[in-house]
């Protein structure tokens, strides 16, 4: 699977618009620093309840901050089922 579209604002934005329904997203979205494993943007939004923005965390098949060591995008999974 083609990872190019998380590392940039352009294609961000339009990921949300296209994944999260009734979302519109209105300013650019900013990468936020820190993320070792993974890439994650905040993304301005009308449309979704009272939230001003949302949070996208892209997790590619490597380590965000070191591309060429190999890491399994399943481990998301858990992170998801916690929260």
């Amino acid at each position: 699977m083609d990872e190019s579209w998380t590392w940039d604002a352009g294609r961000v934005a339009a990921h949300v618009g296209e994944r999260l329904a009734g979302a519109r997203p209105v300013g650019r979205p900013e990468r936020l620093a820190g993320g070792l494993l993974n890439v994650v943007w905040r993304v301005p939004v009308a449309g979704v309840a009272d939230a001003r923005s949302v949070i996208v965390k892209c997790v590619p098949p490597f380590v965000a901050s070191a591309p060429g060591v190999p890491l399994a995008p399943s481990r998301l999974g858990a992170e998801a089922r916690a929260l």
